[in-house]
């Protein structure tokens, strides 16, 4: 499958399952296929990416 692009996808989690997934998108095949699944953060609802690319950014939102 061609990737058109990588997508990340933060989910309602607790921390021992996987609550980042990490997603390849194919336009030409309008399909997704999942690429890594992430465990060890509790809900990370809110994702970001730094501008290199380098370092994604989660936010736990159950944090105390």
């Amino acid at each position: 499958m061609e990737r058109d692009y990588i997508v990340y996808v933060g989910t309602y989690a607790a921390e021992d399952e996987t609550g980042i997934l990490k997603v390849a998108v194919s336009r030409d095949q309008r399909s997704l296929e999942l690429v890594q699944g992430i465990k060890g953060i509790s809900n990370p609802s809110y994702l970001a990416l730094s501008e290199d690319g380098t370092h994604l950014y989660a936010v736990m939102e159950d944090m105390e």
